[in-house]
């Protein structure tokens, strides 16, 4: 088991509560970039550390480079937040979270 799995997961709990505190207030169908920076404060004023849009360093065997494959939230350096909009139907949108530990 990976030495962050046990914090992550913790973490997982707090992020999803604030990502359904963001849709909670705002609704559905917005753009992903507005639920992004809602989510961003929300994070911030519930104490947990996060950065979001950063480039990607990837390593393999000796190579070390940048690659601009962009995250939206990364919290305290080890739980990954990918923000998506699912259409339930044609109408309405509603926000998803995606969390990688």
């Amino acid at each position: 088991m990976h030495p962050l799995f046990k914090k992550a997961d913790e973490l997982s709990h707090l992020a999803i509560g604030a990502a359904i505190e963001v849709h909670r207030l705002k609704g559905p169908a917005l753009i992903e970039s507005i639920y992004e920076r809602c989510l961003m404060r929300e994070l911030d004023l519930r104490k947990i550390a996060a950065v979001n849009q950063r480039l990607v360093k990837i390593e393999y065997k000796g190579l070390v480079f940048e690659e601009p494959l962009r995250f939206d939230v990364l919290a305290e350096d080890c739980l990954l937040l990918e923000l998506d909009r699912r259409k339930r139907s044609q109408r309405r949108c509603f926000p998803s979270i995606y969390v990688a530990i």
